[in-house]
Order: structure tokens, then sequence, then C-alpha cells
């Protein structure tokens, strides 16, 4: 599953708050807007196993928030859409609220974690073991 592949779905590059289109971009905004919010994979935790196989497990990304207005509707927009979407708030994982005198942005980051179901095999170790077969051979 590819999750970043989801939130692209879930925002298609942007979200509106009020008149305002908020930028919604992978780790890094280039953008000049007076708002825009940037996300990024923080975390994976094991949720539950079987048979000592990992069954499943919860990804959990950062929403940083970046704002000269009001920052505080923005997140209530990223909240409502991740929550349509299956994602829970991890409101323990959210940053204090800050703000930076030299560029006058609010920075607020705001924790999701969304349950992943494993599938039996790992992609990433099937090509693995593809590229070792190539390679000898067979």
């Amino acid at each position: 599953m590819e999750v970043n592949a989801i939130i692209e779905s879930i925002f298609s590059g942007s979200i509106t708050v009020g008149s305002e289109i908020v930028p919604v971009e992978y780790m890094d905004y280039e953008g000049h807007g007076e708002s825009y919010v940037v996300y990024r994979q923080y975390d994976k935790d094991n949720s539950y196993s079987t048979e000592d196989n990992i069954a499943g497990y919860a990804t959990y990304y950062d929403f940083d928030v970046y704002s000269r207005g009001d920052y505080l509707a923005i997140i209530r927009e990223i909240k409502k859409k991740l929550r349509e979407n299956f994602w829970t708030w991890q409101p323990s994982r959210d940053s204090q609220d800050m703000y930076d005198p030299d560029t006058k942005y609010f920075h607020k980051t705001v924790s999701f974690a969304l349950p992943v179901q494993e599938v039996d095999e790992d992609p990433e170790e099937v090509e693995e073991v593809e590229n070792e077969n190539t390679e000898e051979g067979g």
C-alpha cells in the first residue's frame, strides 16, 4: 500500500478553507502561498500479529501547517478530510502552537495514524528474491 498516494487522492494537492486554496505537498513546499501544508511519514508501529508475523500496523504521518492567518481552520479541514478516510488523529503527537516572528508564519504539526493490514508477501522482499534469482541465472 502506497500511503502517500492515498494522501494525494484525499487532498488532490490542496484543500479549500473559506475562499483560500491551501497547497498540500509531500515534504517540501516551493511556492509562495500565505498558507500551506507539508506532510511526511513519522513512524510505524506494530499493532497486531498472528503466528509470529505482523498482520497489521499503524503508520503515522505529520501534517505541518504554516499560515500567516487562521491556521486553526486549516487544521479543522485536515482533520475532517482524514477522518472521513479512516485516519485517526493522534493529539499526543501534535506539536505546540508556534510562531516565527521573522517569517510571520504560525506553525502547528498535527499527527494522524492509518491502520494498515499486512499482505502475505512483502513486495520489497519479493523483489529482492526475484533480483537474487535473476543474478544467479534462475
